[in-house]
């Protein structure tokens, strides 16, 4: 027999080798340590948007906010068989937010101070760490989603990542107003604080603008206009797992933070006799100290002259839900959302220093219906086709960086293109309707996405600063088209 031998591969291969794995520690990004597991993940998600809002007319190209590029750092160490402490650190990019343009100006504006490009490109969407248990659920600490985050837009279908609510399209698109140019004070029919070039060169700021934002429900600091829906905070969530036996497919979560709220949410997944089904209901409240409009809501009265808006307190509950049902084999599908706001302040911060002052609408809500199909269609992977109807109905505007003199919202004065001198917004109705098409493309995590909007809005708009005597202008807003283009892909 001849023994075996190890195949001779010079005397420098040991050195080469050890080079190689050097020359690829050097180049490859590592983990800290190796008891927790690194996952690198995240999406680009770039369309163009056209509008045209029946006097001027362009296109746009940057980052869709619906689901905006991001990158993120997740990961998750074993303490027990059970048990388990992770981590989520996930940033934002938004160098161009098309949701944050408007018509005389193609940069998205995300510090409201001057046009060009923004300063602040990047914003943390979550550093969270969590323990999580298969038995108890998940325990989350930090800046991260509330309970009722995302609880009007549940959805059985491929949609979210392009479409959203209509503040994603449109929040600072200014308002052209049909009856505006009768009024002083309006630039050209646009709502622009009068001598302000619009361009932003001389300095004027986006609070000499009135915007499509401006008149959509307010609701925090993401701004996308949506009673009932949640947010991100510095807080501390639970949630259960899925539930099993007669409750199979319920979970529960409940939030609390940010000097105050808490919320609460139940949602369900499930499939049944051929339909897929998904919905969720979530209560929150929101009590917290801070400035007026924080969460959306109003601040208390209590204070004189403008320190009310220092130090006072939010009085605020919201109600918002959402489902959806699909039929398997054809792929039919119904959507519909809804939610409400409920302000306990309002009504004090506009009744301040009015002798006189009547009721007002404290009250925000809107609801949303989607339908189409969404089936296999070709090989690339799943089409989606829809038809969709959206409807809100502002209250009281609370719009505005501060109060007035005499305490009331600094919004939709005169200056700000509206034609009587201390005018405010008493109420908005506010109707979109739209169809698009979305192609996934499974072999390269894409998806290819095409959608249309139209939206118009009626605005009720005091005449002398309150609903004293209950003396109102109606203004009707020119309608807008909006056509997004784009692809998302995940990484």
């Amino acid at each position: 027999m001849v023994p075996a031998s190890a195949a001779d591969l010079g005397g420098d291969c040991c050195a080469d080798l050890e080079e190689r794995i050097a020359e690829l520690e050097a180049t490859t990004a590592r983990k800290g340590n190796r008891k927790v597991k690194l996952e690198v993940s995240g999406l680009v998600n770039e369309a163009l948007l056209f509008w045209d809002d029946g006097d001027r007319s362009d296109v746009y190209v940057g980052t869709n906010d619906a689901a905006r590029t991001r990158f993120r750092f997740k990961g998750e160490g074993k303490i027990t068989d059970d048990l388990k402490a992770g981590y989520l650190l996930e940033i934002g990019v938004r160098a161009n937010r098309l949701n944050r343009t408007d018509q005389f100006n193609d940069n998205g504006i995300t510090n409201n101070t001057t046009g060009g490009e923004s300063a602040n490109v990047l914003d943390v969407r979550h550093s969270t760490w969590f323990l999580s248990s298969k038995t108890y659920g998940k325990l989350y600490v930090g800046k991260t989603d509330q309970a009722t985050e995302r609880i009007t837009e549940v959805n059985t279908v491929n949609t979210s990542h392009f479409l959203k609510h209509y503040g994603r399209w449109n929040g600072s698109l200014v308002l052209r107003l049909k009856n505006g140019s009768t009024g002083t004070g309006a630039y050209e029919g646009y709502a622009i604080r009068a001598g302000q070039d619009p361009t932003r060169q001389n300095g004027a700021t986006s609070a000499n603008f009135r915007t499509w934002g401006n008149i959509l429900p307010q609701s925090g600091q993401s701004g996308e206009g949506v009673p009932g829906e949640g947010d991100r905070w510095n807080l501390v969530r639970v949630e259960t797992p899925e539930f099993e036996g007669v409750l199979k497919g319920f979970s529960v979560s409940a939030a609390w933070g940010e000097d105050d709220f808490w919320d609460a949410a139940v949602r369900y997944t499930g499939e049944q006799a051929g339909f897929k089904f998904a919905g969720g209901i979530g209560y929150g409240d929101y009590a917290g100290t801070g400035s007026l409009n924080d969460r959306g809501c109003a601040i208390d009265a209590s204070g004189s002259g403008t320190a009310q808006n220092v130090g006072g307190k939010a009085d605020c509950q919201t109600l918002g839900l959402s489902g959806s049902i699909q039929h398997v084999e054809t792929g039919l599908f119904v959507s519909g959302a809804y939610g409400i706001k409920w302000d306990r302040n309002r009504q004090d911060t506009f009744d301040l220093n009015v002798a006189g002052a009547q009721a007002i609408d404290d009250e925000d809500s809107f609801y949303y219906v989607q339908a189409g199909i969404e089936r296999k269609f070709n090989s690339l992977g799943k089409t989606t086709i829809y038809g969709e109807y959206e409807h809100y109905d502002t209250g009281a505007g609370i719009s505005g960086s501060g109060l007035t003199a005499t305490g009331r919202p600094a919004s939709f004065n005169q200056n700000n293109g509206f034609a009587r001198a201390t005018g405010f917004l008493a109420g908005a109705d506010i109707d979109v309707w739209g169809f698009g098409i979305n192609q996934q493309v499974d072999s390269a995590a894409l998806d290819l996405y095409l959608g249309y909007r139209y939206s118009e809005a009626d605005l009720l708009v005091t005449n002398n600063g309150s609903r004293s005597g209950g003396a109102a202008t109606t203004y009707e807003v020119e309608g807008v088209h909006l056509v997004m283009t784009g692809a998302q892909i995940k990484f």
